[in-house]
């Protein structure tokens, strides 16, 4: 885990709603892992995975493992010290909903 000093670097190289490339690393069944540049791992959950603005649920429709992606930082965890990351729009667009 990242000590305050790393974390706090991290967030700041990575701001949310900044654009990165990523590499996909490993598909899980809530998500993918990714590494951004300087090697900081980082997460896209499922519902996150939106290229296109469509949903993509089925693990063999996501890009492979060493694929190259682009996306936008979504969120800083920091309870546990992860970015979170998006590929397309966020979620709320699809319904029209809005967010405070």
């Amino acid at each position: 885990m990242m000590n305050d000093r790393e974390w706090a670097a991290a967030k700041e190289r990575f701001p949310i709603g900044s654009a990165v490339a990523a590499v996909v690393e490993q598909h899980l069944p809530f998500g993918m892992v990714v590494t951004l540049p300087g090697g900081l791992p980082a997460l896209i959950d499922a519902i996150s995975y939106r290229p296109g603005g469509e949903d993509v649920f089925d693990h063999s429709k996501w890009p492979a493992t060493g694929e190259s992606i682009e996306a936008v930082v979504a969120d800083h965890r920091d309870r546990n010290r992860q970015i979170q990351l998006r590929v397309g729009p966020p979620v709320w667009e699809k319904t029209g909903s809005a967010r405070a």
